[in-house]
This record gives C-alpha cells, structure tokens and sequence, in this order.
C-alpha cells in the first residue's frame, strides 16, 4: 500500500498537477519528460496547443522557434486561445520571469507554412482562430509572437487572426505575410479585441481588409504600426490598411502609412465611425477613390497628422469628417519605404496630447519611453503622434541629423555612420539613403561603378541633399571648402587615358524634384557616344538644385 501511495504521488508531481502549478513552458525541441511543468521538462513544438488547453494553466511560456497549428496537412487546423489564459513569446528558454524575456531578439514565430516549402498553396487557412471567446471565463492574451504564412484561399474570413465574438488582448505581435479573402492580417468580427505594440505589415487580400478587416466590431489599436498592407487594387480592393463595416475602431498612436487598394488605401469604413487620436496617417494609396480615407458615416481625427491633398479624403453621402488639432505636413518619415520612425524635424515630434495615451512606451517597449529625451529636452512635454517616439541624442537608433558619410580612404566599418566609418563607396550611400537624408563626401574621386558597365550612373533621389568638399573632419557644413577639397564625380571607370570605355553619363536624374540637391562636386569624364541623351548630366523631367558644381571633360552627341 505504501509503495502504491509513493508510485502515485511521484507520478502526479510528474506529470505536472502540482498544486499552485498555473504556468507551462514550451520549447521547440522539447526537453526531458516533455509535460510542461518547467524549461527542463517542457513540451515540445507540436504541444503548444496542449499546453494551452491543460487545464488549470494561466500562463503558456514559449521560447524561440517557429511553432505550425499541426504536423499534418490539414489547412483548417488553426491555433485557438483560451480565456484566463496568457501566452507569451520571446524566450531563450531558461528564464525564470517574464520581465527577462526578449520577444525582438528572441524570436517566436506561429506560421502557416505546413505544406511545402516555399510554397504556399498548402499553407493553413488561418494561424489562429479564435471563436466565442466571449463565453470562456477570464482574459485571454497573446504576447510576443510573429505570426505569418495563413494563405486562406477557400474560407473568407482571416488570415493571420480571426476573431469571432472574441476579444482578447494582443501585445508586442507582428502579422506579416498572411493573405485572406476579409482581412488578411486580422480579422474582428463582432469582437471588441484591443492591440498594443503590434505591428500588421505586409499582408494582402483579395477584396477588403488587407491589414485588418473589422465587421460589427469594436477594437482598440495602440501603439501600433498599420504599414504595406495591400487590398487587391486591381479589382476593387478596400481598405489597403484597415476596412470596417458597421463598426467602432479606435487607434490612439498608430502609424498607419504604405497601404495600398483600389480604394481606401490607408483606411475605409462603410458605415463605421473611426476615432483617430494621436496618429499618422500619410503615404498610402488608392488606385482610384480616397488614397488615404474613405469615410461613409463620420470620422473624427484629433491631434493627428495627415495628408489632406487631392483624392486623399473621400466623404461619402452623409459622412463627416471632424478635425481637431490636427496637421496636413509631412511627419518626415526616416524612410517612407520602409521605417516610419519620425526624424528629428518631424512636425509630429511633441504635437500629440497626453490625454489620449495611457502607455508608458511606444511601439518597441521596454526602453523607449513616451516621454523620455524628447526633441526639446524636456520630459514633461507632449507625446509625439504615431507609434514611434523620437529620442533625441542618445538613441543611437536616432542620429542628430539623417546624414550619412563617404570618405574615399575611410577605415573604419564603413558603414556611413561618422567619418571614421563613412563609406568608401558614394553609390553606396545613395543606396541607403532615405527621405529627408544628407550625404557628406570627403575629397577624393567617386565613380558610378567599380565594374566596366558604361549604363551604371549616380541617381538623385528627392528629399536628398548630396554635399561634396569635405577634408573629412567637419562637424558643420559651414566647415568645408569645395575649391580646396576637390570632390569629383568621374566617368573613367576603364583604362586610364582611354576615355571609350568610359561612362555613358554620370548622373541621371528621372522625375526628381528640386528637393533634390548637388552641391560641391566637380563632374568630369562622360563619354556619351551611343546615340542617346546625355554626358556629365542628364535631367529627364527633372528640376534638381545644383550649387558650386563644376563640369569638365564631357562628352555628348
């Protein structure tokens, strides 16, 4: 009897029914007697569902990895949240709280790739479903993961989420690269689901919601970035970021900007009230109606910014549009390709309200405060708008000025951020730089190409300020000489003293603006001898702002 009693009570303690046990731990590989009940003993990547569903568990630990709803096949099998149940990604594997974990570093991926590689044709309809999480008790939270690779090609609604009568809560996430019919990165149906710090970026649809699809719903979006998403814009796509239907969405500090649809490229709601606060919206577009807003019932903006020029807003038959405190100017993005982070002299930077904010941070988390080193120096300021908050002079993710170095006989890692470490390379650093930038090249002679293409030439970019005529020393543009650190711009790219092989053109400028800017260079050696347009120049629809320039040693048709 004893010995029965001690066999019993050693099973029950391993396979993890401990009284007070609340948390599970998951690692790809899984470890020892694979039952959860700590790092060493945890399940393995096809458990995760089970750990979610054990009963008595509050808390899911889950360490880097990419995580699929099954080892099989079957598209329609998707991950499933519990209420009263926390889920949280971003572990190494051996930490003992959660504030140790590093979701960006430590990266925890649920995808929808289950077929075959590279191909997406097999992938999971959604990569999670959540449905009547309204009847469970207690909240339900996802926190720090990616979730990718849902190809719902045969259901209509969702992609990367799909919540019906569900409203979980949803921090430090991605959606990206998930494609739907209704909402390729989320989709809200009657749900009251709320957001924070998550990223949807990257998904698509066939017809509504390319980022977000919201139907009788009523979600809360904070701190969070809405950005290339894309709604079909070739065959009547809506909502490129966000679609909503007979709903209440409320986006307080977002940045919603890169969308694309055939209309409402940033945002379309059809009999839905959106309130925007403290946020961005710019640089989206639609094929035909409203690149940034389409709005059919009312609207209301406050202490926003965004782009208010033709085909930008569309109001339709008894819709509003309420503005307060709100700006039309460009948030200059660090890169509108890619990186919506605001620069320094972005007009957003302290222009929102603090009312509005209940987060301490932004869109990153831990370290980026809302209200630390801002652009005056205060740290009783306003928030800045958008999901990103500038920092001014110690974020070494955010340089006082955009400005990128080039120095010939650099040595250091070259990679542009001082001199020291400029570039040797000006092609280069054209290549990396982005809106509202400024390159500073050192004396010395730069070519188009270190190859014998003759067709390889630099290209301006608007927005961009290129100044030569440095020593390679200087803090401040009043410092250098452009006559005495001689800067050139060369064609020799072939046998020296043999100027056939040399460049077609030096510089090609193609619809640039005169937000463009050349100045201190000297431009030589173009032999243009193919019958076509151009030497040390050629500005085709283009109006850039050239200054102390010299061109010498050009030849044209």
């Amino acid at each position: 009897m004893k010995k029965s009693l001690l066999f019993f009570v050693l099973t029950f303690l391993a396979i993890g029914f401990v009284s007070g046990q609340t948390t599970r731990y998951v690692t790809f590989s899984g470890a020892g007697v694979y039952n959860g009940t700590s790092w060493a003993n945890a399940y393995s990547s096809t458990q995760l569902q089970t750990a979610i569903n054990e009963s008595g568990v509050t808390e899911v630990w889950v360490a880097a990895g990419t995580y699929k709803p099954t080892s099989g096949t079957d598209r329609s099998i998707a991950f499933t949240m519990k209420g009263g149940v926390s889920i949280y990604g971003g572990f190494t594997g051996t930490e003992t709280s959660l504030n140790e974990r590093n979701w960006s570093a430590n990266l925890t991926i649920l995808s929808g790739d289950i077929g075959s590689t590279g191909d997406t044709t097999g992938n999971s309809y959604r990569v999670i479903f959540n449905d009547w999480l309204s009847l469970q008790s207690g909240t339900a939270i996802l926190d720090g993961f990616t979730v990718q690779d849902a190809n719902n090609v045969n259901h209509d609604y969702g992609g990367g989420l799909y919540n019906f009568q569900s409203s979980p809560l949803v921090a430090n996430c991605t959606f990206s690269g998930n494609f739907g019919h209704y909402g390729g990165g989320i989709c809200n149906r009657a749900s009251s689901p709320t957001y924070t710090n998550c990223k949807i970026s990257g998904n698509s649809v066939t017809f509504v919601g390319g980022g977000i699809y919201n139907e009788n719903a009523n979600p809360t979006f904070i701190n969070c970035s809405i950005a290339g998403n894309s709604a079909n814009i070739d065959f009547t796509g809506k909502g490129g970021g966000m679609y909503s239907e007979n709903s209440r969405p409320v986006l307080i500090n977002n940045t919603i900007s890169g969308n694309s649809a055939y209309s409402g490229g940033g945002l379309y709601n059809d009999g839905a009230r959106l309130t925007l606060k403290n946020s961005i919206i710019w640089d989206n577009t639609a094929k035909t109606t409203a690149n940034q807003i389409y709005t059919s019932v009312g609207d209301t903006l406050r202490y926003s910014c965004y782009a208010n020029g033709g085909n930008d807003i569309y109001i339709n038959t008894g819709g509003t549009f309420t503005v307060s405190n709100c700006i039309t100017t460009d948030p200059i993005f660090i890169n509108p390709s890619y990186d919506v982070r605001i620069a320094e002299a972005s007009p957003c930077a302290d222009a929102g309200n603090d009312t509005y904010n209940n987060q301490t941070t932004d869109i990153r988390g831990t370290g980026y405060g809302r209200k630390l080193l801002k652009t005056n120096s205060s740290t009783t300021g306003p928030i800045d708008m958008g999901a990103y908050e500038y920092k001014k002079g110690t974020d070494p993710e955010f340089p006082e000025l955009l400005r990128i170095y080039v120095k010939a006989n650099a040595t250091g890692s070259n990679n542009g951020t001082s001199w020291t470490n400029a570039y040797t390379s000006l092609q280069s650093a054209l290549t990396a730089a982005g809106k509202h930038y400024e390159i500073w090249v050192a004396a010395g002679t730069y070519k188009p190409t270190s190859g014998t293409d003759r067709q390889s030439a630099f290209n301006m970019k608007n927005d961009l300020a290129v100044y030569g005529g440095f020593a390679g020393t200087e803090t401040s543009l009043a410092q250098r000489n452009w006559t005495t650190n001689l800067t050139i711009l060369s064609g020799n790219i072939g046998n020296v003293g043999d100027n056939t092989d040399n460049s077609y053109m030096i510089i090609y400028s193609n619809w640039i603006k005169n937000t463009a800017i050349l100045d201190g260079f000297t431009i030589q050696d173009a032999r243009q001898d193919n019958g076509t347009y151009g030497g040390g120049m050629y500005n085709l629809s283009s109006s850039p702002t050239i200054s102390n320039c010299s061109f010498s040693a050009n030849f044209g048709n």
